[in-house]
């Protein structure tokens, strides 16, 4: 499903939303291509940016242009971030000069945001001043974040009597509401709709609609298809067709409301032969239909199809502890990889979800987290596009023991072992803070680990009361505390109060061994930042030094992490 998303945004980031003008049979066209060229299009799909697999079907659809017809290049987000007027014209619709056309493509940045909805408006009055019949072609993966609904910019264009058709591929969409948004969009301008959820697909879908836009419809036709009475939802369809295969065919699978929900495209020249469908999720009543975009009607062929529910079984226990691992066994469906299991809260909408991994294999163990609050959750098995859970499984989430331990007293400044029971996972860490702390405040801290219980912390530098916490953070609440007190830290020295330059001394040194604090020799009267020789503050209190080659005063200094001098002790160096 993010091959369309990435295609989409391939399309969408180098921006597709392309506006290619539709025509009469024998009158010449202007075809606009709009291109998303928003941030969101260096995202990848199958290791290949959406702005680099954008240029590309771009490039196959200036290979395949018919130069009887104008083309334009409008794309957006392309210069400024965050700017939703980042909308330009970069060539009028006209005869195209190729070579330039695509330098022009595989020239735009992808940076900024996606006013698509904008972009389809401009692009209609674009087209709307040539005073010429047009058709926008938009690929999208309906990511608008400009502010508009392209369902209602449909409705007004259409009520402005602006003579435009808008067709519309939605691009890796895994959001029913956008995809009903971006389908009205066709819809209300007289267009049509197709889903590409990868390259190939959106490949496909270009040239049927550039095919559409440009070519003369021929009047009648007829297909055969040979296929099952029914077939399981979310499963593979096989079946056998007979018709014309022109370049543009495809066979869909429409639900009882007229809602295109799956389509396999024909090979053109492959009059007869054999495809596949992957049928989506939800039973119920369909047809298949063999579809002629260049036909007039367009449908050539149907067949009832019935999808019968898919069965599906989850062995999961009925009450885990908060944050524990949580073993499921699932048999199911497999799909394309894209249905999963998930841990909701019960009675969640099918979107909202804490943890999930997506089905490999038609029977599998899985490991997730349980949720970091207690209360009644679910683990479900659902299908790619559901709108409910194919089966769901209650799941209680009981309290756990959750305890933080560590010495009452310590050092300014001192590393020190701290105890942690409890659940174990990035969502839990432990810390240090002032008393009177918020309870998302930290200071020295560290996450939580499976199997682990003893951790160290580093204590602050300044004295004062603290508390070790045991912190959840999403939501942001302490789950356990204790009380800490940090007292002034203090250095002990054992060492000569003078040394021969060039010669090697011993010194013992005793303080706080707290994360990043060091000892170094430097000129006394020195800043607190400078060092010279220096040496990492150990368990063991004896470190060996090589007098300067200067002769003078010198002070070993206690640095602690942030920096600052802890304390010091003179050390004079004499000439040899």
């Amino acid at each position: 499903m993010k091959k369309f998303s990435a295609l989409c945004n391939a399309l969408t980031a180098l921006g597709f939303s392309l506006l290619l003008a539709a025509a009469p049979a024998l009158a010449r066209e202007n075809v606009v291509l709009v291109l998303d060229a928003s941030g969101s299009m260096w995202g990848q799909i199958d290791g290949r940016s959406k702005v680099e697999i954008g240029r590309e079907a771009v490039g196959h659809l200036l290979d395949n242009w018919n130069a009887e017809h104008g083309l334009g290049l409008m794309a957006y987000g392309h210069n400024r971030r965050g700017d939703c007027a980042d909308i330009e014209l970069l060539i009028a619709p006209g005869p195209p000069d190729i070579a330039s056309f695509r330098r022009t493509v595989n020239g735009l940045n992808a940076r900024g945001m996606t006013p698509l909805s904008a972009a389809v408006q401009r692009a209609a009055e674009a087209l709307k001043s040539s005073e010429q019949k047009a058709t926008v072609i938009l690929v999208s993966d309906g990511e608008e974040n400009c502010g508009l609904d392209p369902c209602q910019i449909g409705k007004q264009l259409a009520a402005e009597g602006i003579d435009f058709t808008a067709h519309v591929i939605g691009f890796d969409l895994n959001d029913a509401t956008r995809e009903a948004g971006l389908r009205c969009l066709a819809e209300n301008t007289g267009g049509l709709y197709f889903r590409a959820d990868d390259a190939a697909s959106l490949s496909q879908s270009l040239g049927a609609l550039a095919a559409l836009a440009t070519a003369p419809v021929r009047p009648g036709g007829t297909a055969e298809l040979d296929a099952p009475a029914s077939a399981v939802e979310a499963g593979l369809l096989t079946l056998r067709y007979r018709g014309p295969a022109a370049r543009g065919d495809y066979i869909a699978l429409v639900n009882a409301d007229g809602f295109e929900r799956a389509h396999a495209w024909v090979r053109p020249g492959e009059e007869t032969g054999e495809l596949s469908i992957r049928l989506p999720a939800g039973a119920g009543n369909h047809v298949l239909r063999y579809v002629g975009v260049l036909n007039d009607p367009s449908t050539l062929a149907e067949q009832p199809l019935e999808l019968v529910p898919a069965e599906a079984l989850i062995d999961a226990p009925e009450s885990v502890m908060q944050g524990s691992v949580v073993v499921v066994r699932v048999r199911g469906p497999v799909g394309d990889g894209n249905h999963w299991i998930a841990i909701a809260p019960a009675g969640a909408a099918i979107g909202e979800y804490l943890r999930w991994e997506l089905l490999s294999a038609a029977e599998q163990s899985l490991e997730l987290l349980a949720p970091s609050e207690p209360g009644e959750y679910e683990v479900r098995f659902v299908l790619d596009g559901a709108d409910v859970p194919l089966v769901a499984r209650p799941l209680r989430v009981s309290p756990a023991e959750i305890l933080i331990s560590g010495p009452v007293q310590v050092q300014a400044g001192d590393r020190f072992s701290v105890r942690a029971v409890g659940p174990k996972h990035n969502e839990f860490w432990i810390t240090i803070v002032e008393a009177e702390a918020g309870e998302g405040e930290f200071r020295s801290w560290s996450m939580l680990e499976v199997g682990r219980d003893d951790y160290e912390l580093t204590a602050p530098n300044a004295p004062g009361q603290y508390e070790l916490r045991y912190q959840l953070v999403n939501p942001l609440r302490v789950m356990a505390r204790q009380p800490i007190q940090v007292l002034p830290a203090t250095v002990s020295w054992d060492g000569p109060g003078s040394v021969r330059a060039g010669e090697h001394f011993l010194f013992t040194v005793k303080g706080p061994i707290g994360e990043g604090s060091y000892l170094t020799l430097v000129p006394a009267g020195s800043p607190p930042g400078h060092y010279e020789a220096w040496q990492w503050t150990q368990a063991s209190a004896e470190y060996q030094w090589l007098a300067p080659e200067q002769a003078g005063a010198w002070e070993l200094r206690y640095m602690l992490g942030d920096g600052s001098v802890l304390a010091g002790t003179p050390v004079r160096v004499v000439d040899p």
